[in-house]
């Protein structure tokens, strides 16, 4: 990489043939300034090294940005395509998603553009004059390194809560296109009312017993619970994007009906060892009903925020923490 500095017109064809041109921005003249790459305002030859200096760390930072940001897309789009492939409850809403684009994105990639420079950057080789600012490498740290990780730990968190709630992992994979069927209730007059939701509080499912634990039905289970596929409404029973059934107990839902005996088989058998959480807003137990995603999903954005700080600290700097590791332990050592 070869820089021409001059100040003259006779400099200019060699200040425009170099690979950077540097005129002088006192005594230069005004045909070799158009024909300069840097112009120097004070003549200083020293001031070359503090714009070599500069432009590489502005560099830096900006590829430090650009990582950290592409990162977080890698939590987002997995759920939906989980979502999608493996027909699992979405483990990341809406809302909290943009909570990650701006809680977690906007103020972070900002400090990422006030970093101080390398402690190794002007002893770098000078970098190839067609390397683009987003190459391959940087997208596949950011997307096949860090974006992994916190997609990762993210799903890790998702699981293991909604297995705390009653839905283990093995039953989520097409958990949300399994046919269930919708449990009715008798209304004031000992009628089978098919608007009217049938809800735990009235009748709570034991999957162990002979009669799921409620004799009301004992009755032929055709004329006691309504087929999601010949409902005329709400189809996507039960709906795992809002509360509408977060009531009904899902141990019930999730079974088969047997014309022979009239008695419901269970499709899942749903462990017993859950989490005894209260919900304010059901006014029921969160376990085995699908208010467990809301909590399952908030675990995900917890882990997504846990692991986007720690991304800014790995996005920050390579040698500086190192150097700050290094003399923090020899300040002890003395």
């Amino acid at each position: 990489m070869v820089g021409v500095t001059g100040d003259g017109v006779n400099d200019s064809p060699a200040i425009k043939q170099g690979d950077i041109g540097i005129s002088m921005g006192i005594s230069g003249s005004d045909v070799t300034k158009d024909a300069a790459d840097m112009i120097l305002l004070n003549d200083d030859f020293s001031s070359i090294i503090d714009g070599v200096e500069e432009g590489r760390k502005i560099f830096d930072n900006l590829k430090k940005t650009i990582v950290y940001l592409l990162t977080s897309n890698m939590t987002e789009i997995w759920p939906f395509v989980a979502l999608v492939l493996v027909q699992i409850p979405l483990p990341l809403s809406n809302i909290f998603m943009l909570c990650i684009c701006v809680g977690t994105d906007i103020y972070p990639a900002l400090s990422l553009a006030y970093e101080e420079a390398e402690v190794d950057i002007m002893t770098r080789r000078p970098r190839k004059p067609d390397e683009h600012l987003v190459s391959a490498r940087l997208l596949a740290h950011a997307y096949g390194q860090m974006g992994e990780i916190a997609t990762a730990g993210a799903f890790f968190t998702y699981f293991i809560v909604m297995r705390l709630y009653g839905f283990p992992p093995s039953m989520l994979f097409g958990l949300v296109s399994q046919s269930a069927i919708i449990p009715q209730t008798l209304n004031d007059k000992g009628v089978l009312a098919f608007n009217e939701y049938y809800n735990s509080n009235q009748c709570g499912f034991d999957q162990f017993s002979p009669d799921l634990g409620c004799s009301a039905f004992i009755v032929p289970c055709q004329n006691s619970f309504l087929t999601s596929d010949k409902a005329n409404k709400n189809i996507d029973f039960p709906n795992w994007l809002s509360t509408i059934n977060n009531q009904i107990d899902l141990r019930g839902v999730y079974s088969t009906c047997d014309t022979t005996t009239g008695r419901y088989i269970p499709t899942f058998v749903f462990p017993l060892d859950v989490l005894n959480t209260y919900s304010h807003i059901s006014q029921n137990y969160v376990a085995y009903t699908t208010e467990s995603i809301f909590y399952a999903q908030s675990g995900y954005f917890v882990t997504v925020v846990m692991v986007q700080w720690s991304n800014v600290f790995a996005c920050k700097s390579r040698k500086v923490n190192f150097i700050f590791i290094i003399d923090f332990f020899n300040l002890f050592r003395i």
